[in-house]
């Protein structure tokens, strides 16, 4: 069925619709044009309003996940830190029980065969175990010294 009213709808971002009645539209095209103009304006700096917003997000998002980032670096090198010190002052107390025991020895002149080894031993793991020198020890080249469990392969 034809009305013979004609009539221009915009559904998209406008919601709005001109047509027939008390004027033509053709007299209404100024107004419609004018209508079209400010919706685009206002789109576009809703656009713009939402890109910016989406990049400061973004941005926002960056910072956090670098700042996390940096927190976990952080973290990392104080245990690594922290598993040196403890490393190196169980080191020193290897030492300290090693040169206690050669002390406490019953023959002062003469060191036993065996504890003379014992003594060369515990000194070079000693030293395998102090984060300073960390002396190569081939038996042990395979056991990460800071859990003291062998590396997997």
């Amino acid at each position: 069925m034809t009305t013979g009213i004609f009539a221009f709808q915009v559904a998209r971002y406008l919601h709005r619709e001109w047509k027939d009645g008390k004027s033509l539209i053709e007299l209404q095209i100024s107004k419609i044009i004018a209508a079209l103009e400010i919706s685009a304006k206002e789109w576009t700096d809703l656009r713009i309003k939402q890109i910016a917003e989406e990049d400061i997000r973004k941005e926002k998002e960056r910072i956090k996940l670098e700042f996390e980032m940096e927190r976990e670096k952080d973290l990392e090198n104080f245990k690594e830190m922290m598993n040196k010190a403890n490393r190196w002052h169980t080191s020193n107390n290897l030492r300290n029980y090693i040169s206690e025991m050669e002390t406490r020895c019953p023959t002062k002149e003469s060191l036993p065969a065996e504890l003379f080894n014992w003594l060369q031993w515990a000194r070079d793991k000693a030293d395998w175990y102090d984060p300073f020198i960390e002396k190569e020890d081939l038996i042990l080249k395979e056991v990460d010294r800071n859990s003291l469990t062998i590396k997997k392969k």
